[in-house]
């Protein structure tokens, strides 16, 4: 992720299996600049906007994956979410996929 105005804030979390509950590792903020990533072994995490300001970030996912597992809140029970992946070449929409 790359955040290319404003400040996003993002915490990442471990889950905590004997009490079916997540736990914050890290609570960072990221401006405008700023590079961050995660990766499935570092264990979820959480971005949004804190801040009044507009803030704008651009995401790149490698490989593509067709779904995730989402939380609402640390204590919330999870559910899968679909992703639409996008394809281009030379900036034009070549096709999309929903895995």
């Amino acid at each position: 992720m790359r955040v290319l105005q404003g400040s996003i804030n993002e915490k990442r979390y471990i889950r905590d299996a004997e009490n079916n509950v997540l736990v914050c590792t890290q609570d960072s903020t990221f401006r405008q600049g700023d590079e961050t990533f995660i990766h499935d072994n570092l264990g979820f995490h959480k971005i949004g906007n804190n801040g009044e300001e507009l803030a704008i970030s651009l995401h790149l996912y490698s490989p593509p994956f067709g779904e995730c597992r989402i939380w609402n809140d640390e204590t919330s029970e999870s559910s899968m979410s679909g992703m639409c992946n996008y394809f281009s070449e030379y900036g034009h929409l070549i096709g999309t996929s929903r895995k």
